[in-house]
């Protein structure tokens, strides 16, 4: 590109501008080769994590409160199946919420040992 390619289109002020900004374009030009997701309308390089839903670990985090779980809540603690579950709410129906976590073992087919495999996951 000539001055006078500058000249006939109106460019020229003190000289072509592209002429004396040539090295500036290059190097912007080269960025925009190197590193494409500075280029508008391009995805970024990162994209946020999706919320996930929660894995057995985290759920196992929130504790079950005996005394007022449901039977498919108490079915998450070790060694609990759908019988124990009912069994374990008879139990409450009947004589009143759990004062502590070993009382558990009151019900007919809970033992002291399940309720200590609990701590941690009940209250």
């Amino acid at each position: 590109m000539g001055e006078s390619a500058c000249k006939s289109s109106g460019w020229i002020k003190n000289g072509c501008w592209f002429l004396q900004h040539w090295q500036c374009l290059w190097v912007l030009g080269a960025l925009f080769l190197i590193a494409p997701i500075w280029q508008p309308g391009t995805p970024a390089a990162y994209t946020p994590a999706l919320p996930q839903a929660e894995t057995p670990a985290e759920s196992a985090l929130q504790l079950v409160d005996i005394n007022t779980a449901d039977a498919e809540t108490l079915q998450t603690l070790p060694g609990i199946g759908p019988a124990k579950a009912e069994a374990i709410i008879a139990y409450r129906e009947a004589n009143g919420p759990f004062a502590a976590l070993a009382d558990a073992a009151n019900v007919p087919g809970i033992s002291q040992a399940m309720t200590e495999k609990w701590a941690g996951l009940a209250e």
